[in-house]
């Protein structure tokens, strides 16, 4: 048994969602009270913001896609191959950090004016990055990622590498904190 912090009843183990952040992994509100919560922020955000209005007005596939239109330009036969490829979701993560102005973390790419270059997000653009991305040392490693050595240049030849998360953590700009 465990109380919600929301409503403060008391419920059963099951009736709260996981929460990594938690000592008991488990979040601190009920299933119910953080829908509820969702529910009020999504239409606080509804009322104010066009652009979320639009997405939910799309259609389903639409919706939670999201991806960039080059990317739907791979056919389907490709996409079916690709699907199976580990890399994949790597190159749409790069390409959605620098056009997709929804996410999280645009600000920190395409906020910064940071691209990907013409090659690699045109229409076969994912064969070319990962033509050349296999070629680097450490490519299928474990614990290695994609990583660009200059931290304010584009995603682009010669500037790829495959890192380490402390080699990552060197190769950060500097935030000032006041």
């Amino acid at each position: 048994m465990k109380a919600c912090t929301k409503c403060t009843s008391l419920k059963g183990l099951i009736e709260f969602g996981k929460s990594s952040r938690a000592k008991d992994g488990l979040s601190s509100w009920c299933k119910k009270c953080t829908r509820e919560a969702s529910k009020v922020r999504n239409k606080e955000r509804y009322e104010r913001d066009p652009l979320f209005r639009k997405r939910l007005n799309t259609d389903r596939k639409e919706r939670y896609t999201f991806d960039p239109p080059y990317v739907e330009a791979i056919s389907k036969a490709v996409e079916r191959h690709l699907l199976k490829n580990p890399m994949l979701p790597t190159w749409k993560a790069m390409i959605n950090r620098c056009y997709n102005l929804d996410r999280n973390n645009y600000k920190n790419y395409g906020g910064r004016g940071i691209a990907v270059c013409e090659d690699w997000r045109d229409k076969g653009g994912y064969k070319k990055w990962y033509e050349y991305i296999s070629k680097l040392p450490h490519f299928d490693e474990k614990g290695y990622t994609q990583d660009r050595i200059n931290n304010d240049g584009n995603y682009e030849p010669g500037n790829m590498r495959w890192a380490t998360r402390k080699e990552q953590n060197i190769n950060k700009r500097h935030r000032n904190t006041k």
